[in-house]
């Protein structure tokens, strides 16, 4: 069954009001981080957010796991900003070195990507995220 709010679905509704609340915020990048295996979405989280810690202090990030079957996550779709200062392709070579491939692109809001980042985030099955790291760890 079908919700409508105004003329759209309840989902278009969380997706759009999602998309229009991380627009308040300075994205620098634009992300998707695969693994080179199928991990548990819990461990793919940890391993995300051990990563992210280790980029710096004042970083913010906005993530979703996607790619769920059987509790199983391939990849992580993110924007990140706040005082990342790192080059995305540093960025990209760190994540490759330990987990699998990252495509990072400078964030460029006219492409929609804040709106196709929440695409899932009315699923009772996606898992997402708002960080802000406050100390700095070192990336392993």
């Amino acid at each position: 069954m079908r919700y409508a709010v105004r003329g759209i679905s309840k989902r278009a509704a969380t997706i759009s009001a999602a998309g229009d609340w991380l627009r308040e915020y300075v994205w620098r990048y634009f992300s998707t981080f695969t693994f080179r295996k199928n991990i548990s979405s819990e461990s793919a989280e940890r391993r995300f957010k051990r990563f992210m810690a280790g980029l710096g202090k004042g970083i913010i990030c906005f993530y979703v796991l996607e790619g769920f079957q059987f509790r199983r996550c391939d990849h992580i779709h993110c924007v990140i900003g706040g005082a990342v200062t790192m080059d995305c392709s540093v960025i990209e070579r760190k994540w490759r070195k330990k987990y699998g491939i990252a495509k990072i692109e400078p964030f460029d809001e006219s492409k929609g990507g804040l709106y196709y980042l929440c695409k899932r985030i009315a699923d009772t099955r996606t898992e997402w995220g708002f960080k802000l790291y406050k100390r700095k760890n070192k990336c392993d």
